[in-house]
């Protein structure tokens, strides 16, 4: 991505409709990575519900 896109609200949107795609089908958890070297997308992660469970964010449903 080119980084004049970064903070638009793309990264937030995605990783919106991936949650909702994952509550429709029944999912009961979802689990997103990261590098230790990527903290801004560790506060997304925290920010949309997710929780830190080491270097691995997921989210319960």
């Amino acid at each position: 991505m080119d980084e004049s896109q970064r903070g638009g609200g793309l990264g937030t949107q995605l990783v919106n409709e991936i949650v909702a795609a994952a509550k429709e089908e029944g999912c009961y958890k979802l689990i997103a990575t990261s590098r230790d070297a990527r903290p801004k997308v560790h506060e997304l992660y925290r920010r949309l519900g997710f929780s830190d469970h080491g270097r691995e964010f997921r989210i319960d449903f």
